[in-house]
């Protein structure tokens, strides 16, 4: 049972004198990022590298961006914020923040410059160009349980 081992051990050996003998590279890893000279596509390659290369493929920078900047508010807005203020919507490199109330909706516009720059930092630059902070949304007109309707106004006769 021991000369099984010992035989691939020895044809290991004499296959790299080979190869060093006849001039070849010797295999090695290639670093992250970067190809090896020898690699033939086949081989393994990390995967959020693979991830990536599709990604860019697809054309889907700006989606995986604004996903990645929903999925870190918190991070990015601070703890506070996030409490009162979430992404609604982002649309053309427009991003739109619904505030919980008016004054949080004031503080969160006074912030918007350290808050653009944090959101550059995390999904890129360029990706968000705009920033729109809107309050509390209340009901629609005329949907409301005291609606007046037109027929039984005082001040309009029939």
């Amino acid at each position: 049972m021991s000369e099984v081992p010992a035989e691939q051990a020895r044809r290991a050996e004499t296959s790299a004198l080979d190869r060093v003998l006849k001039g070849a590279a010797p295999r090695r890893r290639a670093g992250r990022g970067q190809a090896a000279e020898w690699s033939s596509g086949r081989d393994p390659a990390p995967v959020g590298d693979l991830v990536e290369q599709f990604i860019a493929r697809e054309g889907w920078e700006r989606e995986v961006s604004v996903g990645t900047l929903v999925a870190r508010w918190e991070e990015i807005a601070g703890r506070d914020v996030a409490a009162h203020c979430v992404p609604e919507s982002f649309r053309e490199g427009k991003l739109v923040v619904r505030a919980e109330s008016g004054p949080w909706a004031s503080n969160v516009r006074l912030f918007l410059p350290q808050l653009a720059a944090r959101i550059a930092a995390v999904v890129g630059p360029g990706i968000v160009t705009e920033i729109t902070v809107l309050g509390p949304a209340g009901p629609a007109s005329g949907k409301g349980r005291w609606t007046v309707r037109a027929g039984k106004r005082p001040d309009r006769e029939r």
